[in-house]
């Protein structure tokens, strides 16, 4: 056990080298953080980004799905039309987009 006193709110002191400091810099700013509680503006500002992540997680998630499905149609045209068969390609596909006679990307 240390000879350090304990921390503002506890009974026990605590190792400094476990403790969280008061400031740390972000992305989303400096939080001002006192006995490891956030202020109110920087929960709040936490709590914004969180959501943000999270629409971004969403969106990148229901992303490849929409990829998949749009794939579908043209796996199925191919001869995998049902869902235990496979289509296997001869050469890699490519990224390259191309369209049909009426300018519809495909």
């Amino acid at each position: 056990m240390s000879n350090e006193p304990a921390p503002p709110g506890c009974s026990t002191p605590v190792a400094a080298k476990i403790m969280s400091p008061d400031r740390v810099e972000t992305s989303i700013g400096t939080p001002e953080v006192s006995a490891g509680v956030p202020a109110l503006e920087a929960a709040e500002r936490v709590f914004d980004n969180l959501g943000s992540l999270r629409a971004v997680e969403g969106f990148l998630n229901c992303y490849s799905h929409g990829v998949d499905r749009s794939l579908a149609p043209g796996v199925h045209f191919d001869g995998a039309d049902a869902s235990n068969k496979l289509l296997i390609l001869d050469e890699l596909m490519n990224s390259e987009p191309f369209f049909t006679e009426d300018l519809e990307l495909v």
